[in-house]
């Protein structure tokens, strides 16, 4: 009989050695976001995330990342020195329909409020539908949600002949009513249809007063009259800067909503608010209108920029001429952009307008990135270094789709199957793995990235992609805009995300943070606009796949 020791180590030979050159070793970390997740290494399981400074052969592996309830991931990866990856998963989900009966009623599922339409998407496993209507009470009924379908949960509201009512008012008036724990209308609020038998808890809040709560039981038609009297509360100085002239003010409390301020607002003015979480908002003529996040500690008084980001308008500045057939690609930099063509066409390099330089083709030009004075080209063989300097990058996958963005950072490349990740610049490793897509799976993926940002889109999804790279964790949410029907381009600029929907012919456009600020009809659109790129005031469009027109974003002036 062997010795056990040899058997394990014949049995992890392929891993730990493979064909690397004699002496190079690589070590693999992998880190997913929830924790928990089952990965596997070329097909053998290696255990659950994460995991730190796992041996393994120098070269290509097949990382695979399974986990209950998420989108499984998988990436073709290439393992150099210590290598780290990050993936973040994608939960399932599925979609109900609510129908109650008698309509209409407040509706939320787990707490949190709803809207009384169809089709509304929630994550896999049991959920809490909760629904009222008056002189009908409260009722809950559970209900489980399965992976990528479609169910209606029915909830018929009974009436309780005994049930009570009470009308609630607070001193002064106006607080906003919490109502066993769900988000209610301000006081004073008639609650009708409550039931007798167990005890009803309320809390109320109001801008400048303590919070106050209180749980009651009421006798079987009964009618009561609950009222909240409000004791003042310390407020924190916050200093507004970053007003423009003539602007409007509102503050509102978060997540509620409630509205605690809404007057004139003056640069430098501070105003006073007890501690908690708010949405601070700036309305001024010329300027688009957006929210702020604000969080207010004890004994922490401080300051809020507002900054509030200008109109602007599309102002067609002519075509750019050139002698590609189709253009593959976009990219620009200061004072230039870059075409790619077609499979036999060369790199065009266009400045005011004019063709200045070309470029040698890569065969089966998919995509462009430039930043700082680099100039990527992305092919089916790889990524290759079309102008500047020498970096650490190297070549990409043979499995990639296309270098879409380039940053300080890096190149942010999508694998096929619309995996996202990013190759760093310092060092050339691959860093912040990202999965696919839900609903992107085998579709062209659009994306632009700088330093801070990550934006994308399913080309065939009305939905974006957003990843804010501020924190040592970020992770991606996904929403679905309105007026978004089919994403063909995105361009970021310092203060601005731009979305071109090909279907609408217009321009969306958002802030950092991902507030729609503007629907904005592109001028002219003859032809499908689709792919875009941004640089300064200028605005590249590309139409019908082969007309480049260019726009100056110009600035509105106030009235």
């Amino acid at each position: 009989m062997l010795p056990f020791l040899p058997i394990f180590a014949l049995f992890l030979l392929p891993w730990l050695t493979g064909c690397a050159p004699k002496g190079e070793r690589a070590t693999l970390s992998v880190t997913v976001d929830p924790v928990g997740a089952d990965v596997r290494l070329d097909g053998r399981y290696v255990g659950r995330s994460p995991f730190e400074a796992r041996p393994v052969a120098p070269g290509r592996h097949r990382l695979d990342i399974t986990l209950a309830g998420y989108y499984p991931h998988s990436m073709d990866l290439d393992v150099r020195g210590e290598a780290r990856y990050h993936a973040v998963a994608l939960p399932r989900t599925g979609a109900i329909t609510p129908r109650i009966w008698p309509p209409p009623a407040k509706l939320w599922v787990d707490g949190n409020p709803i809207p009384f339409q169809t089709n509304l998407e929630f994550g896999l496993g049991v959920h809490e539908l909760i629904a009222w209507a008056p002189w009908y009470g409260l009722h809950r009924k559970s209900f489980s949600v399965k992976a990528d379908t479609e169910q209606v949960v029915p909830l018929e509201l009974p009436r309780n002949p005994r049930a009570a009512d009470l009308y609630v008012e607070s001193d002064p008036a106006g607080a906003q009513l919490v109502f066993e724990g769900l988000a209610w209308d301000s006081a004073p609020q008639w609650l009708t249809g409550l039931d007798p038998e167990k005890s009803w808890t309320f809390e109320a809040r109001l801008h400048g007063f303590e919070e106050e709560r209180v749980t009651v039981k009421l006798l079987p038609k009964e009618k009561r009259v609950l009222r909240f009297v409000f004791r003042r509360n310390v407020k924190e100085p916050i200093r507004l800067l970053g007003i423009p002239k003539n602007a409007q003010l509102v503050v509102e409390r978060s997540p509620t909503a409630q509205v605690l301020l809404a007057r004139q607002a003056a640069e430098g003015e501070a105003i006073f608010l007890p501690p908690g979480e708010y949405r601070v908002g700036i309305r001024a003529p010329g300027y688009w209108d957006r929210r702020v996040a604000l969080a207010v500690k004890t004994n922490t008084p401080g300051s809020l920029a507002l900054d509030p980001i200008p109109k602007f308008s599309l102002k067609e500045a002519g075509t750019v001429a050139g002698p590609w057939k189709q253009v593959r690609a976009l990219a620009a930099e200061e004072g230039a952009l870059f075409v790619a063509g077609g499979n036999l066409e060369p790199v065009f390099q266009i400045e005011d307008g004019k063709l200045t330089r070309q470029f040698e083709t890569i065969a089966g030009m998919v995509a462009l990135a430039a930043e700082g004075g680099r100039l990527w080209g992305q092919g089916p063989d790889g990524v290759a270094l079309l102008r500047g300097a020498a970096s650490p990058l190297g070549e990409g996958s043979s499995n990639l789709e296309g270098v879409l963005a380039a940053s300080a950072s890096g190149l942010w490349m999508v694998e096929g199957g619309g995996r996202i990740w990013l190759r760093q610049s310092a060092t050339g490793r691959d860093f912040w793995v990202l999965p696919e897509l839900a609903g992107a799976r085998r579709r062209p993926v659009q994306l632009a990235a700088d330093d801070e940002l990550s934006v994308a889109a399913d080309a065939g999804a009305r939905q974006l992609w957003w990843l804010s790279l501020a924190g040592a964790s970020p992770s991606p949410r996904t929403f679905r805009p309105a007026g978004l029907l089919r994403p063909a381009g995105i361009a970021l600029t310092p203060r601005l995300v731009l979305v071109v929907d090909s279907e609408s012919r217009s321009l969306l456009v958002f802030d950092r943070e991902g507030a729609p600020l503007a629907n904005l009809a592109i001028p002219g659109a003859i032809g499908m606009p689709g792919l875009v790129a941004a640089r300064g005031p200028w605005l590249w469009i590309v139409f019908g796949g082969r007309e480049i027109r260019r726009f100056e974003m110009v600035r509105q002036a106030a009235p």
